[in-house]
């Protein structure tokens, strides 16, 4: 699955459309640039993070890399774009605790409401964190964890001057494709009720058994 993703992410990394949709969007945000993009992408990570946590998600991480370089910040925050945001969306995920949920014998997905809203306070605080950070090196490199500021003067075969940038029909569409089908996993984990089907997958359907109780039968 990693390989797979991986492979997919590459290939439409290489059409260069989130490039130019990214490029479009700093020339037209200007110094805005950090202030909008980096919370928006750090959320929505959070969200694929809660509702569609795993291994593959590490594929995830050289997005991060092209709109750090592109709104020129460091490494690290490369990886609170991306690795960061999915883990903490992923430590309060309304979904990831099934096994639990099995064994203490209460309804599966019961308190999605709150685990919900206690996502979104934590999706929302990294985000926070990982904007403050990004103005704070965008302002003075030389504050970055990093503890030097190669990352700045690297050489990435782009420009570090904004121009004008035309968007294609076909950029938007590849960029609605990639980022829409982990907004479908969270619609159809949460909204749909896609879930409730694991249930047949558990002995018991979520029915509560008697504590201390060494009855296997299904």
């Amino acid at each position: 699955m990693l390989l797979v993703n991986g492979g997919a992410i590459g290939v439409i990394l290489g059409t260069k459309a989130i490039d130019r949709l990214v490029d479009y969007a700093l020339y037209r945000l200007k110094d805005k640039g950090i202030v909008v993009l980096v919370p928006a992408v750090v959320f929505i990570m959070g969200l694929v993070g809660a509702f569609g946590f795993g291994d593959h998600l590490v594929a995830l991480v050289p997005v991060g890399v092209m709109l750090a370089r592109k709104l020129r910040l460091d490494p690290l925050v490369a990886i609170g774009l991306t690795g960061l945001a999915v883990l903490m969306g992923a430590s309060w995920s309304p979904t990831a605790i099934i096994v639990p949920w099995t064994m203490m014998g209460v309804p599966l997905f019961s308190g999605f409401a709150v685990r919900f809203c206690m996502m979104l306070l934590i999706t929302a605080l990294t985000s926070l964190l990982v904007t403050r950070y990004a103005l704070k090196i965008h302002k003075d490199p030389t504050r970055s964890l990093t503890g030097n500021t190669d990352w700045l003067t690297a050489d990435t075969g782009e420009s570090k001057e904004l121009a004008a940038t035309t968007l294609r029909t076909t950029d938007i569409l590849i960029t609605l494709c990639f980022f829409g089908q982990y907004l479908l996993i969270v619609l159809c984990m949460s909204v749909l009720g896609m879930p409730s089907q694991l249930r047949a997958s558990f002995p018991g359907r979520g029915q509560k058994p008697p504590l201390g109780s060494t009855d296997r039968t299904p």
